[in-house]
């Protein structure tokens, strides 16, 4: 086209000819022109690195450096390796690409290896520079949370290195919040390197905390790794709309609006599966937890099993965890009882005829014979398979539900776990 050396469109047309006996084309390997110097940083500084003179006879998808650590060396080869940092370059015009790099932590010399891959997937052969780095506060992590009660919890640290000058002060610092400083509440737990061990008292029954451990020394205050830890609730109730027994524990009530009236502030009360078609209400100053999913005997939790209204909170909180809120369901079942779960009907045909769109409609085992018809401008779904309390579903062919097929004149009908049969 008049045009010379374009790098995509000429030597995507070039190889569609061939001179001779024709030639097999290899992909060029980007290259890279330099790199970054050597460079030293401190505590709280980020290395700038940058590659110019990036090139290729394509286009230069992604430009990025390897570190390596202080001391690093291959493992054996049956054990697997950890990948290692990564930090990638931006594009900053021309063939120039720059990035920052932040993932230091003990004193030493890191290694940078810099590669580029271009649009083919060709990998440029890596380019290498270093930064020395020297902590000037202290390295450390923090150990996880154990021995925890309503209020109380222990953790701790270990001072890795000192850093610059020898740490005058250690511990734990803690909130319901991420990395929580010495502004916060904290611990003082002597001096030096080391384990040490701190003891967090006066925490909130039922709370997520998160806990840091720190050490200061001469140039300042350094931080641990970020742990979270929830403190035992004040007490546990438990709620089974079947098994008034909550399978021998105590309290046990049969709706989760009972419990909510009895439960004390930072109380759990734990829900077994089902569906609780009440509408639940706090009205009090507490702050109380609905744990769903648990199975009859209060052992283990299933996702997706417990089922209620949205609850109305006036004051104090309430903390949903794996229940599910719903609004509309529509029962059947040939006993017109539901396992007392209301609103019931005995056909179908009324439930679908009474069902807003939207609407889902819940549907014992066994057949229902009779003929049903939508004829009204609103989506709905049939979900069979539930057993006779409706805390379960099945679709094995020896318990599932079987309909005649139904007639939609208007609208859309949706069916699951239902057997459509001649």
């Amino acid at each position: 086209n008049g045009v010379g050396n374009e790098q995509k469109i000429d030597g995507l047309t070039a190889k569609q000819y061939t001179i001779g006996t024709g030639i097999m084309l290899a992909g060029d390997a980007p290259i890279i022109g330099s790199v970054s110097d050597s460079q030293s940083v401190i505590t709280n500084e980020s290395a700038t690195l940058w590659a110019d003179n990036v090139t290729t006879t394509g286009a230069i998808e992604k430009v990025w450096a390897v570190i390596t650590p202080p001391g690093y060396g291959p493992g054996l080869c049956e054990t697997p390796e950890e990948y290692l940092p990564t930090t990638q370059l931006n594009h900053m015009g021309g063939t120039r690409y720059e990035g920052t790099c932040s993932d230091f932590s003990i004193s030493g010399n890191y290694g940078v290896a810099i590669y580029a891959r271009d649009d083919e997937g060709n990998i440029s052969i890596g380019k290498e520079t270093t930064v020395s780095y020297t902590a000037l506060t202290a390295v450390l992590s923090t150990t996880e949370a154990s021995s925890i009660t309503m209020n109380s919890a222990s953790s701790g640290g270990t001072i890795i290195s000192e850093g610059n000058a020898p740490v005058t002060a250690r511990g734990v610092c803690w909130g319901t919040f991420e990395n929580p400083t010495t502004d916060n509440d904290h611990t003082s737990d002597g001096d030096g390197t080391g384990i040490f061990t701190s003891n967090m008292t006066g925490l909130t029954p039922g709370k997520t905390y998160h806990v840091r451990a720190y050490a200061i020394n001469g140039e300042g205050t350094g931080y641990g790794n970020d742990q979270s830890f929830k403190t035992d609730f004040a007490g546990l109730i438990f709620v089974s709309r079947i098994d008034h027994s909550c399978g021998g524990n105590s309290p046990c009530y049969a709706s989760i609006q009972e419990a909510v009236t009895n439960a004390g502030s930072n109380y759990a009360i734990r829900v077994a599966q089902g569906t609780y078609q009440e509408t639940v209400t706090l009205d009090g100053p507490g702050d109380l937890t609905l744990q769903g999913g648990w199975d009859p005997a209060f052992t283990t939790q299933t996702e997706n099993t417990t089922f209620m209204n949205p609850p109305v909170v006036k004051q104090g909180s309430l903390t949903l965890e794996m229940i599910n809120l719903f609004t509309g369901f529509i029962y059947v079942a040939g006993d017109g009882f539901c396992g007392g779960m209301t609103p019931c009907f005995p056909f179908i045909q009324t439930a679908v005829h009474t069902a807003e769109s939207g609407g889902t409609i819940h549907i014992s085992q066994g057949t229902y014979p009779e003929q049903i018809v939508l004829d009204a401008p609103k989506d709905l779904i049939l979900q069979g398979g539930w057993d006779m309390h409706f805390t379960s579903q099945t679709s094995n062919a020896s318990g599932i539900t079987s309909i005649r097929p139904p007639v939609v004149r208007q609208g859309s009908l949706k069916l699951k776990n239902v057997n459509i049969r001649p």
